[in-house]
């Protein structure tokens, strides 16, 4: 009996190390977060990338998180690409391998449309910001962000929201989480696109992620 009990209790110990006790059991709560507020239009008009460009909103987020000493270390994208007649874009995966992004021609698809992600921290806040870029002005853009943070048993999402746009050619959608005493974790931010032009759909999707990210 005494073995047996030694078992359980060796077996216990080594549940609470892996992750499965109180400090990320199901008690864990989950963190403050939200949604940026979106900015105005541009009043200088919507100036498209070239390739190996970012959308000039990403870029000008980028240069002053740079100044201010944050570590950026790549931004994801893909161009959108032509689905089925009325298709919906998928739910939002979560654990899928980070993908290495190719710098691409806008004008070299037929949707003239790219889709950026980026994840960063900045202090013990961070952000999926996911950017809609097209070359000339569509029907509908529309974009579901979401951000997830790594647990023993997978990923947990922790936050997700969604924005569109009509006759406009870019779209910017910026979500957060409070990692706040939360300890260390992964975080990874996906988002999905649609865009609809003269009645074709095409959609998009992307994702970043950082690694060991500690908030105490």
């Amino acid at each position: 009996m005494r073995t047996k009990l030694l078992t359980v209790l060796a077996l216990a110990s080594l549940f609470t190390a892996c992750g499965g006790g109180d400090s990320d059991g199901e008690n864990l709560q989950l963190p403050p977060a939200g949604t940026e507020a979106a900015p105005a239009p541009s009043e200088g008009g919507h100036t498209p990338p070239e390739a190996g460009e970012l959308p000039d909103s990403l870029q000008a987020r980028i240069d002053t998180l740079r100044s201010e000493g944050v570590q950026i270390l790549r931004v994801y994208s893909t161009p959108y690409t032509e689905a089925a007649s009325g298709a919906k874009p998928a739910a939002l995966e979560y654990g899928l391998p980070v993908r290495p992004t190719t710098d691409f021609d806008l004008q070299a698809f037929p949707s003239g449309c790219g889709l950026w992600v980026l994840v960063y921290r900045d202090g013990n806040i961070v952000y999926n910001a996911s950017s809609t870029s097209c070359v000339n002005p569509v029907s509908r853009i529309e974009m579901l962000a979401g951000l997830a943070w790594s647990r023993w048993w997978g990923w947990q999402e922790l936050y997700q929201d969604e924005d569109g746009v009509s006759n406009r050619s870019y779209l910017d959608l910026t979500i957060w989480v409070d990692c706040s005493e939360t300890g260390t974790h992964d975080y990874q931010g996906v988002t999905n696109g649609y865009v609809g032009i003269a009645g074709r759909d095409y959609h998009a999707s992307a994702w970043d992620q950082i690694d060991r990210v500690e908030c105490g």
